[in-house]
């Protein structure tokens, strides 16, 4: 990089990337800028790969580097008008640019400002927890729920295991190796999600996931729950379209053999009858905060009269909601998610 006096005179070399890049197995320079002083210029190096950008500043009088050094970037910076400070965006664990900051030239890098946190709702943290592991115990539990507290997630989910047959640890508890999961502690577990997620600020809007606002919401989750369309993409993707559900091959060269030969990557599909359609609507949208409308339940046979009572009395749902024509589970009825449903299914 040269530059050229403007009253005349050589060109001055203010940057040798050959000579920054000798001894390196990697070398990249992210962007380079001069103060208005005309005195200072800023420079970002990547020396591993990584993409992120270590910020050096150069004095154009003498050639040598500045002491301050910015490192964790994205490579891209700018020089105020007076000269004394650069803005720049470093980058979080995901190279995510989330903060803009500002750095005062001569002072240590802990010292610099934020001028700007990212709240956007298009980038947001959603976490997903399990919880009833073997040999987890209640305080394991509490610990994972405020680590997750702490990392300021806008969402979380926290579903209780479930052992699938043919996996490992069906087998192990099958051969009595490790014990069985314990209802009772699970639904012990639930009930510190439910307090603690509360008390940080989150809503429960599906039995098994909190947010801290509507806009946090898992959109695709809903639209699931619902029955909408979607549209998966990749090995093992699955979609929905107008009634009509299908899947993709599960490997990912079977996959990609198929599209690189223009064909479909789906391997089945379904139809699903009326009868099971209105039979999972219960039981996914029975699930969510603002329950389902009662009159629908009794018109398609769910429900009766004498059903409802009966949940009601056992404070498994909402008796005012459900006078108003919403049947919404209660704290109970969350926890008990599954018996409401198939009592409401006439299971």
């Amino acid at each position: 990089w040269l530059r050229k006096p403007v009253k005349g005179g050589d060109d001055v070399v203010i940057m040798d990337e050959a000579k920054l890049a000798e001894g390196k197995e990697y070398f990249r320079l992210g962007g380079i800028a001069v103060a208005e002083n005309d005195r200072i210029m800023a420079y970002s190096t990547d020396t591993d790969g990584s993409e992120r950008f270590t910020i050096r500043f150069r004095d154009l009088q003498t050639g040598e580097d500045l002491p301050d050094v910015i490192p964790g970037t994205s490579g891209s910076f700018a020089f105020t008008k007076d000269s004394k400070f650069l803005l720049y965006t470093p980058v979080n664990d995901n190279w995510r640019n989330e903060k803009a900051m500002l750095h005062r030239l001569g002072t240590p890098v802990t010292q610099d400002k934020i001028l700007f946190q990212e709240k956007d709702i298009g980038f947001q943290v959603s976490v997903d927890l399990i919880y009833g592991t073997p040999g987890e115990t209640i305080a394991d539990w509490t610990e994972s729920l405020q680590t997750a507290i702490d990392l300021e997630t806008d969402h979380i989910s926290a579903y209780s295991l479930i052992v699938e047959p043919g996996t490992k640890l069906h087998r192990q508890i099958s051969s009595g190796e490790i014990a069985s999961p314990d209802e009772d502690l699970h639904a012990a577990m639930y009930e510190v999600a439910e307090q603690m997620l509360a008390d940080a600020g989150f809503s429960n809007y599906e039995v098994s996931n909190w947010a801290k606002d509507t806009s946090s919401r898992s959109r695709h989750n809903i639209a699931y729950w619902q029955s909408k369309n979607w549209w998966g993409y990749g090995p093992g993707a699955h979609s929905h379209i107008a009634g009509t559900r299908f899947w993709n091959v599960k490997h990912p060269a079977a996959y990609a053999e198929r599209i690189t030969q223009g064909i479909s990557p789906a391997l089945e599909r379904e139809i699903v009858d009326l009868e099971n359609r209105n039979i999972e609507k219960v039981m996914l949208e029975l699930r969510l905060a603002e329950g389902m409308d009662l009159e629908w339940l009794k018109e398609n046979g769910f429900a009766s009269a004498k059903v409802v009572s009966e949940l009601i009395a056992d404070g498994l749902i909402d008796g005012v909601l459900a006078v108003s024509g919403r049947l919404v589970l209660t704290a109970k009825g969350r926890l008990l998610a599954d018996a409401v449903i198939r009592k409401v299914l006439n299971f």
